[in-house]
Protein backbone atom coordinates (compact mmCIF):
# COMPACT_ATOMS: atom_id res chain seq x y z
CA UNK A 1 0.00 0.00 0.00
CA UNK A 2 1.16 3.51 -0.69
CA UNK A 3 1.48 5.96 2.20
CA UNK A 4 -1.33 8.42 2.85
CA UNK A 5 -1.75 10.62 -0.21
CA UNK A 6 -1.27 14.34 0.31
CA UNK A 7 -3.27 16.59 -1.99
CA UNK A 8 -2.75 18.35 -4.24
CA UNK A 9 -1.05 15.74 -6.42
CA UNK A 10 1.24 16.96 -9.20
CA UNK A 11 2.59 14.48 -11.71
CA UNK A 12 4.58 15.08 -14.89
CA UNK A 13 5.43 12.90 -17.87
CA UNK A 14 8.80 12.73 -19.57
CA UNK A 15 9.81 13.32 -23.18
CA UNK A 16 9.65 16.24 -25.63
CA UNK A 17 5.89 16.66 -25.08
CA UNK A 18 5.73 16.68 -21.27
CA UNK A 19 2.34 16.78 -19.58
CA UNK A 20 1.33 18.06 -16.16
CA UNK A 21 -1.37 16.19 -14.25
CA UNK A 22 -2.73 17.77 -11.05
CA UNK A 23 -5.46 16.68 -8.61
CA UNK A 24 -6.79 18.82 -5.76
CA UNK A 25 -9.68 18.81 -3.34
CA UNK A 26 -12.92 20.65 -4.04
CA UNK A 27 -14.68 20.07 -0.75
CA UNK A 28 -15.56 16.34 -0.72
CA UNK A 29 -14.91 16.09 -4.46
CA UNK A 30 -11.86 16.28 -6.73
CA UNK A 31 -10.75 18.68 -9.45
CA UNK A 32 -8.26 17.40 -12.02
CA UNK A 33 -6.26 19.27 -14.67
CA UNK A 34 -4.28 17.84 -17.57
CA UNK A 35 -2.15 20.31 -19.50
CA UNK A 36 0.75 20.28 -21.91
CA UNK A 37 2.35 22.89 -24.16
CA UNK A 38 0.04 25.90 -24.54
CA UNK A 39 -2.33 25.83 -21.54
CA UNK A 40 -6.03 26.19 -22.37
CA UNK A 41 -9.40 24.47 -21.92
CA UNK A 42 -10.10 21.98 -24.68
CA UNK A 43 -12.52 19.62 -22.92
CA UNK A 44 -14.19 19.21 -19.54
CA UNK A 45 -15.43 15.90 -18.11
CA UNK A 46 -17.58 15.24 -15.06
CA UNK A 47 -17.84 11.80 -13.44
CA UNK A 48 -20.27 10.90 -10.64
CA UNK A 49 -20.27 7.77 -8.50
CA UNK A 50 -23.78 6.33 -8.21
CA UNK A 51 -25.45 2.94 -8.43
CA UNK A 52 -22.10 1.29 -7.76
CA UNK A 53 -20.22 2.71 -10.75
CA UNK A 54 -18.83 5.87 -12.34
CA UNK A 55 -21.11 7.79 -14.74
CA UNK A 56 -19.14 10.17 -16.97
CA UNK A 57 -20.09 12.84 -19.48
CA UNK A 58 -18.00 15.37 -21.37
CA UNK A 59 -18.10 18.74 -23.16
CA UNK A 60 -15.51 19.77 -25.78
CA UNK A 61 -14.57 23.02 -27.43
CA UNK A 62 -15.29 22.75 -31.15
CA UNK A 63 -12.27 21.50 -33.05
CA UNK A 64 -10.40 20.25 -29.96
CA UNK A 65 -9.36 16.63 -29.39
CA UNK A 66 -8.91 16.33 -25.62
CA UNK A 67 -12.28 14.69 -24.87
CA UNK A 68 -10.91 11.14 -24.55
CA UNK A 69 -8.16 12.28 -22.17
CA UNK A 70 -10.54 14.30 -19.97
CA UNK A 71 -13.12 11.52 -19.92
CA UNK A 72 -10.57 8.85 -19.03
CA UNK A 73 -9.04 10.89 -16.20
CA UNK A 74 -12.38 11.80 -14.61
CA UNK A 75 -13.76 8.28 -14.96
CA UNK A 76 -10.61 6.60 -13.59
CA UNK A 77 -10.33 8.90 -10.58
CA UNK A 78 -14.05 8.60 -9.80
CA UNK A 79 -13.83 4.82 -9.84
CA UNK A 80 -10.84 4.94 -7.51
CA UNK A 81 -12.10 7.47 -4.98
CA UNK A 82 -15.89 7.09 -5.45
CA UNK A 83 -16.69 10.76 -5.35
CA UNK A 84 -17.56 13.38 -7.99
CA UNK A 85 -14.58 14.30 -10.17
CA UNK A 86 -14.28 17.15 -12.69
CA UNK A 87 -11.40 17.14 -15.16
CA UNK A 88 -10.22 19.96 -17.40
CA UNK A 89 -7.88 19.03 -20.25
CA UNK A 90 -6.03 21.34 -22.59
CA UNK A 91 -3.01 20.19 -24.59
CA UNK A 92 -1.45 21.94 -27.60
CA UNK A 93 1.91 21.32 -29.28
CA UNK A 94 2.76 22.67 -32.72
CA UNK A 95 3.88 20.43 -35.55
CA UNK A 96 3.21 17.05 -33.98
CA UNK A 97 2.58 13.82 -35.89
CA UNK A 98 -0.10 11.16 -35.39
CA UNK A 99 2.47 9.02 -33.55
CA UNK A 100 3.19 11.99 -31.24
CA UNK A 101 -0.53 12.35 -30.51
CA UNK A 102 -0.78 8.67 -29.60
CA UNK A 103 2.26 8.96 -27.32
CA UNK A 104 0.82 12.06 -25.61
CA UNK A 105 -2.52 10.30 -25.06
CA UNK A 106 -0.78 7.21 -23.64
CA UNK A 107 1.20 9.43 -21.25
CA UNK A 108 -2.00 11.15 -20.07
CA UNK A 109 -3.70 7.79 -19.45
CA UNK A 110 -0.67 6.55 -17.49
CA UNK A 111 -0.64 9.65 -15.27
CA UNK A 112 -4.36 9.24 -14.54
CA UNK A 113 -3.84 5.61 -13.51
CA UNK A 114 -0.89 6.54 -11.31
CA UNK A 115 -2.89 9.20 -9.47
CA UNK A 116 -5.92 6.91 -9.17
CA UNK A 117 -3.87 4.09 -7.68
CA UNK A 118 -2.53 6.22 -4.82
CA UNK A 119 -5.94 7.73 -4.08
CA UNK A 120 -7.67 4.33 -4.25
CA UNK A 121 -5.28 2.78 -1.72
CA UNK A 122 -6.04 5.56 0.73
CA UNK A 123 -9.78 4.88 0.34
CA UNK A 124 -9.35 1.12 0.75
CA UNK A 125 -7.59 1.55 4.09
CA UNK A 126 -10.18 4.08 5.25
CA UNK A 127 -13.01 1.62 4.50
CA UNK A 128 -11.48 -0.88 6.96
CA UNK A 129 -11.28 1.61 9.83
CA UNK A 130 -14.89 2.33 10.95
CA UNK A 131 -15.67 1.12 14.47
CA UNK A 132 -18.38 -1.50 14.32
CA UNK A 133 -17.61 -2.43 10.72
CA UNK A 134 -17.05 -6.01 9.62
CA UNK A 135 -13.25 -5.78 9.82
CA UNK A 136 -13.43 -4.22 13.29
CA UNK A 137 -15.86 -6.91 14.49
CA UNK A 138 -13.66 -9.71 13.16
CA UNK A 139 -10.34 -8.42 14.49
CA UNK A 140 -11.80 -7.50 17.89
CA UNK A 141 -12.71 -11.16 18.46
CA UNK A 142 -9.26 -12.58 17.74
CA UNK A 143 -8.31 -12.80 21.42
CA UNK A 144 -11.13 -15.28 22.03
CA UNK A 145 -9.29 -17.94 20.00
CA UNK A 146 -5.64 -17.50 20.98
CA UNK A 147 -5.58 -20.12 23.74
CA UNK A 148 -7.67 -22.64 21.78
CA UNK A 149 -5.55 -22.39 18.64
CA UNK A 150 -2.27 -22.53 20.51
CA UNK A 151 -3.44 -25.78 22.09
CA UNK A 152 -4.65 -27.06 18.73
CA UNK A 153 -1.39 -26.35 16.91
CA UNK A 154 0.80 -27.70 19.70
CA UNK A 155 -0.09 -31.36 19.07
CA UNK A 156 -0.33 -33.55 15.93
CA UNK A 157 -3.73 -33.69 14.24
CA UNK A 158 -4.25 -37.41 14.86
CA UNK A 159 -3.43 -37.03 18.53
CA UNK A 160 -5.97 -34.22 18.82
CA UNK A 161 -8.59 -36.31 17.06
CA UNK A 162 -7.94 -39.32 19.29
CA UNK A 163 -7.93 -37.24 22.49
CA UNK A 164 -11.19 -35.49 21.71
CA UNK A 165 -12.82 -38.25 19.63
CA UNK A 166 -15.93 -38.60 21.78
CA UNK A 167 -16.54 -34.87 21.96
CA UNK A 168 -15.90 -34.44 18.22
CA UNK A 169 -18.19 -37.32 17.24
CA UNK A 170 -21.00 -35.89 19.36
CA UNK A 171 -20.57 -32.46 17.83
CA UNK A 172 -20.47 -33.89 14.34
CA UNK A 173 -23.62 -35.95 14.87
CA UNK A 174 -25.37 -32.88 16.26
CA UNK A 175 -24.37 -30.64 13.34
CA UNK A 176 -24.13 -33.01 10.37
CA UNK A 177 -25.56 -36.38 11.32
CA UNK A 178 -23.70 -39.30 9.75
CA UNK A 179 -23.71 -37.91 6.22
CA UNK A 180 -20.67 -37.31 4.04
CA UNK A 181 -21.88 -35.00 1.29
CA UNK A 182 -20.06 -35.46 -1.98
CA UNK A 183 -19.81 -32.62 -4.49
CA UNK A 184 -17.68 -31.90 -7.51
CA UNK A 185 -16.30 -28.56 -8.72
CA UNK A 186 -17.26 -27.80 -12.32
CA UNK A 187 -15.02 -25.15 -13.91
CA UNK A 188 -16.92 -22.89 -16.31
CA UNK A 189 -14.32 -20.26 -17.23
CA UNK A 190 -10.72 -19.19 -16.65
CA UNK A 191 -11.35 -15.51 -17.43
CA UNK A 192 -10.87 -13.06 -14.55
CA UNK A 193 -10.71 -9.30 -14.02
CA UNK A 194 -8.37 -9.53 -11.01
CA UNK A 195 -4.58 -9.69 -10.92
CA UNK A 196 -3.77 -11.78 -7.84
CA UNK A 197 -0.13 -12.89 -7.64
CA UNK A 198 -0.91 -16.43 -6.40
CA UNK A 199 -3.59 -17.33 -8.97
CA UNK A 200 -3.21 -18.95 -12.38
CA UNK A 201 -6.35 -17.14 -13.53
CA UNK A 202 -4.80 -13.71 -12.94
CA UNK A 203 -5.44 -11.15 -15.63
CA UNK A 204 -1.73 -10.63 -16.40
CA UNK A 205 -1.16 -14.31 -17.28
CA UNK A 206 -0.57 -14.85 -20.99
CA UNK A 207 -2.80 -17.65 -22.24
CA UNK A 208 -6.10 -17.98 -24.05
CA UNK A 209 -9.24 -17.34 -22.01
CA UNK A 210 -12.36 -19.35 -22.62
CA UNK A 211 -15.57 -20.49 -21.03
CA UNK A 212 -17.86 -23.46 -21.45
CA UNK A 213 -20.96 -23.01 -23.54
CA UNK A 214 -24.32 -23.90 -22.03
CA UNK A 215 -24.31 -27.24 -23.83
CA UNK A 216 -20.76 -28.04 -22.73
CA UNK A 217 -21.67 -27.32 -19.11
CA UNK A 218 -24.70 -29.61 -19.36
CA UNK A 219 -22.53 -32.35 -20.91
CA UNK A 220 -20.03 -32.08 -18.06
CA UNK A 221 -22.81 -32.23 -15.47
CA UNK A 222 -24.36 -35.30 -17.12
CA UNK A 223 -20.97 -37.03 -16.98
CA UNK A 224 -20.83 -36.32 -13.25
CA UNK A 225 -24.32 -37.62 -12.58
CA UNK A 226 -23.39 -40.88 -14.28
CA UNK A 227 -20.75 -41.23 -11.56
CA UNK A 228 -23.25 -40.64 -8.81
CA UNK A 229 -22.59 -36.94 -8.20
CA UNK A 230 -25.69 -34.87 -7.51
CA UNK A 231 -24.14 -31.62 -6.23
CA UNK A 232 -21.72 -29.31 -8.05
CA UNK A 233 -19.75 -26.19 -7.19
CA UNK A 234 -19.57 -23.90 -10.23
CA UNK A 235 -16.15 -22.22 -10.37
CA UNK A 236 -14.97 -19.34 -12.57
CA UNK A 237 -12.64 -16.40 -12.39
CA UNK A 238 -14.17 -13.30 -10.83
CA UNK A 239 -16.07 -11.12 -13.32
CA UNK A 240 -18.53 -8.86 -11.45
CA UNK A 241 -20.34 -7.76 -14.64
CA UNK A 242 -24.04 -8.24 -15.26
CA UNK A 243 -23.66 -10.17 -18.57
CA UNK A 244 -21.44 -12.72 -16.82
CA UNK A 245 -23.90 -12.93 -13.92
CA UNK A 246 -26.62 -13.69 -16.49
CA UNK A 247 -24.42 -16.43 -18.03
CA UNK A 248 -23.94 -18.18 -14.67
CA UNK A 249 -27.67 -17.89 -13.94
CA UNK A 250 -28.44 -19.58 -17.27
CA UNK A 251 -25.97 -22.39 -16.55
CA UNK A 252 -27.40 -22.88 -13.04
CA UNK A 253 -30.96 -23.10 -14.30
CA UNK A 254 -29.97 -25.45 -17.13
CA UNK A 255 -28.15 -27.87 -14.83
CA UNK A 256 -31.11 -28.09 -12.48
CA UNK A 257 -33.67 -28.45 -15.29
CA UNK A 258 -31.82 -30.65 -17.80
CA UNK A 259 -29.64 -32.90 -15.65
CA UNK A 260 -29.96 -34.97 -12.48
CA UNK A 261 -27.97 -32.36 -10.51
CA UNK A 262 -30.07 -31.43 -7.49
CA UNK A 263 -27.86 -28.86 -5.76
CA UNK A 264 -25.71 -26.08 -7.22
CA UNK A 265 -23.20 -24.06 -5.21
CA UNK A 266 -21.28 -21.10 -6.61
CA UNK A 267 -17.67 -20.01 -6.15
CA UNK A 268 -17.51 -16.74 -8.07
CA UNK A 269 -16.27 -13.99 -5.74
CA UNK A 270 -17.74 -10.86 -4.18
CA UNK A 271 -20.79 -9.30 -5.84
CA UNK A 272 -23.59 -6.89 -5.05
CA UNK A 273 -26.67 -8.01 -3.15
CA UNK A 274 -28.74 -7.63 -6.32
CA UNK A 275 -26.35 -9.86 -8.30
CA UNK A 276 -26.38 -12.47 -5.54
CA UNK A 277 -30.17 -12.31 -5.55
CA UNK A 278 -30.38 -13.07 -9.26
CA UNK A 279 -28.20 -16.15 -8.82
CA UNK A 280 -30.30 -17.31 -5.92
CA UNK A 281 -33.46 -16.95 -8.02
CA UNK A 282 -31.79 -19.05 -10.73
CA UNK A 283 -31.70 -21.92 -8.24
CA UNK A 284 -28.26 -21.78 -6.60
CA UNK A 285 -28.42 -23.16 -3.06
CA UNK A 286 -25.04 -22.20 -1.62
CA UNK A 287 -22.14 -19.81 -2.05
CA UNK A 288 -18.43 -20.29 -1.30
CA UNK A 289 -16.08 -17.37 -0.60
CA UNK A 290 -12.31 -17.48 -0.17
CA UNK A 291 -10.54 -15.03 2.11
CA UNK A 292 -6.80 -15.47 1.62
CA UNK A 293 -5.82 -13.34 4.60
CA UNK A 294 -7.25 -10.84 7.08
CA UNK A 295 -4.01 -8.86 7.25
CA UNK A 296 -4.52 -5.67 5.15
CA UNK A 297 -0.83 -5.31 4.30
CA UNK A 298 -0.59 -8.87 3.01
CA UNK A 299 -3.99 -8.67 1.31
CA UNK A 300 -3.17 -5.56 -0.71
CA UNK A 301 0.28 -6.89 -1.56
CA UNK A 302 -1.05 -10.00 -3.30
CA UNK A 303 -4.22 -8.50 -4.82
CA UNK A 304 -2.63 -6.01 -7.16
CA UNK A 305 -5.66 -4.82 -9.10
CA UNK A 306 -9.25 -5.62 -9.90
CA UNK A 307 -12.40 -5.74 -7.80
CA UNK A 308 -10.87 -8.21 -5.36
CA UNK A 309 -8.50 -5.49 -4.13
CA UNK A 310 -11.56 -4.00 -2.40
CA UNK A 311 -10.92 -5.75 0.92
CA UNK A 312 -13.82 -4.21 2.86
CA UNK A 313 -16.24 -5.13 0.05
CA UNK A 314 -14.88 -8.68 0.15
CA UNK A 315 -15.25 -9.01 3.93
CA UNK A 316 -18.85 -7.78 3.76
CA UNK A 317 -19.76 -10.23 0.97
CA UNK A 318 -21.06 -13.03 3.27
CA UNK A 319 -23.63 -10.65 4.71
CA UNK A 320 -24.77 -9.71 1.21
CA UNK A 321 -25.04 -13.43 0.38
CA UNK A 322 -27.24 -13.89 3.44
CA UNK A 323 -29.35 -10.86 2.52
CA UNK A 324 -29.88 -12.36 -0.94
CA UNK A 325 -31.52 -15.41 0.64
CA UNK A 326 -28.87 -18.11 0.19
CA UNK A 327 -29.54 -20.92 2.68
CA UNK A 328 -25.86 -21.87 2.96
CA UNK A 329 -22.53 -20.02 2.97
CA UNK A 330 -19.11 -21.67 2.90
CA UNK A 331 -16.11 -19.63 4.05
CA UNK A 332 -12.64 -20.81 3.05
CA UNK A 333 -9.46 -19.44 4.59
CA UNK A 334 -6.36 -19.97 2.46
CA UNK A 335 -3.46 -18.28 4.26
CA UNK A 336 -0.81 -19.75 6.59
CA UNK A 337 -3.34 -20.37 9.33
CA UNK A 338 -0.86 -22.36 11.38
CA UNK A 339 1.48 -19.40 11.81
CA UNK A 340 -0.34 -17.81 14.72
CA UNK A 341 -3.11 -15.90 12.93
CA UNK A 342 -6.22 -16.11 15.10
CA UNK A 343 -8.42 -13.94 12.87
CA UNK A 344 -9.88 -16.62 10.61
CA UNK A 345 -12.14 -18.38 13.18
CA UNK A 346 -13.60 -15.02 14.19
CA UNK A 347 -15.00 -14.46 10.68
CA UNK A 348 -17.71 -17.16 10.67
CA UNK A 349 -18.58 -16.28 14.27
CA UNK A 350 -19.10 -12.68 13.20
CA UNK A 351 -21.31 -13.84 10.34
CA UNK A 352 -23.40 -15.96 12.72
CA UNK A 353 -23.94 -12.96 14.99
CA UNK A 354 -25.27 -10.66 12.24
CA UNK A 355 -28.93 -9.64 11.93
CA UNK A 356 -29.69 -12.43 9.45
CA UNK A 357 -27.58 -15.45 10.46
CA UNK A 358 -27.19 -18.11 7.75
CA UNK A 359 -26.12 -21.74 8.14
CA UNK A 360 -22.66 -22.39 6.77
CA UNK A 361 -19.26 -23.89 7.28
CA UNK A 362 -15.64 -22.80 7.56
CA UNK A 363 -12.90 -24.66 5.72
CA UNK A 364 -9.13 -24.46 5.72
CA UNK A 365 -7.28 -25.30 2.53
CA UNK A 366 -4.06 -27.17 1.88
CA UNK A 367 -1.37 -24.76 3.11
CA UNK A 368 2.10 -25.61 1.84
CA UNK A 369 3.72 -22.90 3.92
CA UNK A 370 2.30 -24.10 7.25
CA UNK A 371 5.36 -25.16 9.24
CA UNK A 372 3.62 -26.62 12.28
CA UNK A 373 1.32 -28.91 10.36
CA UNK A 374 3.47 -29.58 7.29
CA UNK A 375 3.34 -33.37 7.79
CA UNK A 376 -0.32 -33.54 8.67
CA UNK A 377 -1.68 -31.59 5.70
CA UNK A 378 -1.26 -34.49 3.26
CA UNK A 379 -4.73 -35.94 3.62
CA UNK A 380 -6.40 -38.89 1.84
CA UNK A 381 -8.57 -38.13 -1.16
CA UNK A 382 -11.80 -38.65 0.77
CA UNK A 383 -11.68 -37.74 4.43
CA UNK A 384 -13.89 -38.92 7.26
CA UNK A 385 -13.72 -35.59 8.99
CA UNK A 386 -14.68 -35.56 12.66
CA UNK A 387 -14.61 -31.82 13.12
CA UNK A 388 -17.52 -29.42 12.92
CA UNK A 389 -16.00 -27.67 9.92
CA UNK A 390 -16.30 -28.84 6.35
CA UNK A 391 -13.33 -30.14 4.39
CA UNK A 392 -12.28 -29.84 0.76
CA UNK A 393 -9.21 -32.07 0.72
CA UNK A 394 -8.70 -33.10 -2.88
CA UNK A 395 -9.27 -30.24 -5.32
CA UNK A 396 -5.53 -30.07 -5.97
CA UNK A 397 -5.18 -33.79 -6.65
CA UNK A 398 -4.53 -33.82 -10.37
CA UNK A 399 -4.45 -37.63 -10.37
CA UNK A 400 -8.22 -37.71 -9.81
CA UNK A 401 -9.11 -35.13 -12.46
CA UNK A 402 -10.63 -36.86 -15.45
CA UNK A 403 -10.31 -35.69 -19.04
CA UNK A 404 -13.53 -33.82 -19.81
CA UNK A 405 -15.76 -35.18 -22.56
CA UNK A 406 -16.24 -31.70 -24.05
CA UNK A 407 -13.71 -28.94 -24.71
CA UNK A 408 -12.77 -27.26 -21.45
CA UNK A 409 -10.69 -24.22 -20.55
CA UNK A 410 -7.05 -24.63 -19.70
CA UNK A 411 -5.00 -22.48 -17.37
CA UNK A 412 -1.20 -22.60 -17.20
CA UNK A 413 -1.21 -26.19 -18.41
CA UNK A 414 -3.66 -27.39 -15.74
CA UNK A 415 -6.52 -29.41 -17.16
CA UNK A 416 -9.96 -28.13 -16.36
CA UNK A 417 -12.84 -30.46 -15.68
CA UNK A 418 -14.12 -31.97 -12.48
CA UNK A 419 -12.95 -34.04 -9.55
CA UNK A 420 -14.78 -35.53 -6.61
CA UNK A 421 -14.44 -33.89 -3.21
CA UNK A 422 -15.80 -34.74 0.21
CA UNK A 423 -17.44 -32.26 2.48
CA UNK A 424 -18.23 -33.65 5.94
Amino acid sequence: MSPETVLPIRLTSEGPHALTFTVERAGRDLLCRVHGGEVHIGATALSEWRDGRAHTRCLSVEGHKEEAIARHAAHTLCGAVRCTVACVAGIHFDGISRADIEAISAAAYALARQAAESLRDERLLAELSPVGGVYDCITSRRAEYVETLEELFSIPVQTALDTHAEEIDASRARNFGQDVRIFAPLYLSNACTNDCVYCGFRRSSSYDRTRLSLEQAVTEANELTERGIRAVDLVTGEIPADPFVDYVCEVTAALLERTDITRVHLNLGALSTEQYGRRRLAGAAGYHLYQETYDPEAYFRVHRSGAKREMAFRLEAPRRVADAGFPYIGLEYCSDWGAGDTTWPASPRTLCSCEKPTPGSASVSRCRGCRRWRRTLTMPRLVRCRTTTSCEPCCSCVSRIRRPTSPSPRANGLRFGTCCCAMA
